[in-house]
């Protein structure tokens, strides 16, 4: 006759002791000791995770799975080892499998697909309120470097990833340029095309005024700013009097060079952007008394060229800003007989 092992085994119940008595043999005790398990002081977690036998926690086991992590596997609805297993050998914790849960991601196979999608737990059900429920929709937006805040505010704006991919192509990779262009008045893509490379501010605008940019105005839009002066684009009206001056004599303007740090030999016929001092009106009057406004002017780091035709007001000691174009090169002497040949031009703009 078989001996009879009566165990009895305390467990806590929520501020209550509860005490149950089970009959188990020698050689079921053997079996669970050769699991690992010592009956009288594991079963708290045996009755926990509704194991009964040995047999049935050998497949846990087997699946790798703790015998004090059964019960809570099991709570979170993971009632088969290998599902279970499929979850540890992913290196998710149980505190990820807890909010995937909540958040109706119910296999791994889709807690993998948010996770390569770089989605933390967290912020699933964020990325789902906005209507991307999927972890390729979400991958698509994560691509383009945008987060949770950037693709709510697109999506408020009635951007799609197409049409963003359409900006992209544009040279527009910030969403705060991109809103500012459509808030400016450009209801897509190929609207801006034909401002593609101007400043912002100076497309909006030209848009408005309903002006469409070419070679000379994509170069006053790249020089528009000297020393806190605007040149042209303040408004309408000072741009098309600006524009009005240059387009009689250039094609465009140089935008990287100001006049006086061009070789006086390639500047002929091309136009440039100069700042300078008037140090001497050198005015000519014609025979019939009409006269030209000349004079030598000291550019940048003092180097000097000659005005030799300039309209509007520039008197002796007074610096300006302005476009001029090229002509060659001029010579005078000083008052002590030095000869000196400095670039030439014709001011066709003057601020």
């Amino acid at each position: 006759m078989k001996r009879i092992l009566i165990i009895l085994i305390m467990i806590g119940l929520v501020g209550n002791v509860a005490v149950f008595a089970k009959k188990i043999s020698v050689e079921e005790t053997q079996k669970w000791k050769d699991l690992g398990v010592s009956y009288e002081n594991d079963s708290i977690y045996l009755k926990r995770a509704n194991i009964f036998t040995p047999e049935e926690y050998k497949i846990w086991k087997n699946a790798g799975i703790r015998l004090n992590y059964i019960y809570l596997y099991k709570n979170l609805g993971i009632l088969n080892p290998s599902e279970a297993k499929l979850w540890k050998e992913a290196d998710f914790t149980l505190r990820e499998i807890q909010e995937l849960k909540k958040q109706n991601v119910t296999t791994v196979i889709e807690a993998k697909k948010w996770r390569k999608a770089r989605v933390s737990t967290l912020y699933i059900s964020q990325w789902k309120q906005l209507g991307i429920n999927t972890p390729i929709e979400v991958k698509k937006w994560r691509d383009l470097s945008m987060s949770i805040h950037d693709a709510q505010n697109a999506i408020n704006a009635g951007l799609d990833i197409n049409t963003i991919n359409q900006w992209n192509t544009l040279g527009i990779k910030e969403l705060r340029d991109l809103l500012m262009l459509k808030n400016g008045g450009f209801a897509n893509p190929k609207q801006y095309e034909p401002y593609k490379g101007m400043h912002f501010e100076h497309a909006i605008k030209l848009q408005q005024w309903k002006i469409k940019p070419n070679k000379l105005i994509e170069s006053m839009s790249y020089i528009n700013n000297i020393f806190s002066q605007n040149l042209y684009f303040s408004s309408a009206d000072t741009f098309k009097k600006a524009y009005a001056l240059i387009e009689n004599e250039c094609d465009e303007i140089e935008k990287k060079k100001l006049f006086t740090e061009v070789d006086m030999v390639t500047n002929n016929d091309k136009c440039y952007i100069f700042i300078g001092k008037m140090i001497q009106r050198l005015d000519e009057k014609s025979l019939f008394g009409k006269i030209t406004q000349k004079g030598l002017i000291s550019g940048m780091d003092n180097k000097y060229f000659y005005a030799e035709k300039f309209k509007g007001d520039w008197m002796e000691k007074k610096s300006n800003i302005g476009v001029i174009k090229g002509s060659g090169s001029f010579s005078y002497k000083s008052a002590d007989g030095t000869k000196y040949v400095v670039p030439q031009g014709e001011v066709v703009f003057l601020k």
